[in-house]
């Protein structure tokens, strides 16, 4: 798709909020969303030259990363935007980066989920590495904490 978002999801609350944003960008600035997800299964070290693999899913669960594409693909479309999922299996920066850059997307949306410190440098961050190797502009949507309920 010409002048399209990729969007990543990985259907949580945060990445549904990065594709509300996306859709209102969309409406204005671009002609399409391409939805992304990143199916990440157990990686397994081999001896090169294969050295790190991962498995694609299986059975239930790719119906259900597909029954949950096509439902968010359908929200897309509502609001008037053109849209498609694509869904890949790989590491979720590389893979994000790879599909942008596959796609032509002039723009990259991600959720964060706002993680602790020591999650973030033992994990690392999927959206900070998807920034420091995007081949176009990268939109973070910050993760928003659920309001703590008001007492009487």
């Amino acid at each position: 798709m010409m002048n399209a978002i990729l969007v990543a999801t990985d259907f949580s609350p945060d990445a549904d909020a990065a594709m509300a944003v996306a859709i209102e960008m969309a409406t204005r600035f671009a002609n399409a969303i391409e939805l992304t997800h990143v199916h990440q299964t157990g990686s397994y070290i081999l001896p090169p030259p294969f050295d790190l693999i991962s498995l694609p899913p299986e059975g239930r669960e790719y119906a259900h990363i597909e029954k949950a594409l096509e439902e968010r693909v359908g929200r897309i479309r509502s609001a008037g935007v053109a849209a498609s999922a694509q869904a890949v299996t790989g590491t979720a920066p590389e893979a994000i980066v790879a599909r942008a850059r596959e796609t032509g997307a002039v723009l990259i949306v991600v959720g964060s989920r706002g993680a602790g410190a020591l999650a973030h440098v033992l994990l690392g961050s999927v959206a900070e590495r998807v920034v420091r190797h995007a081949p176009c502009p990268v939109l973070v949507v910050p993760h928003v904490k659920a309001a703590a309920p008001a007492t009487p």
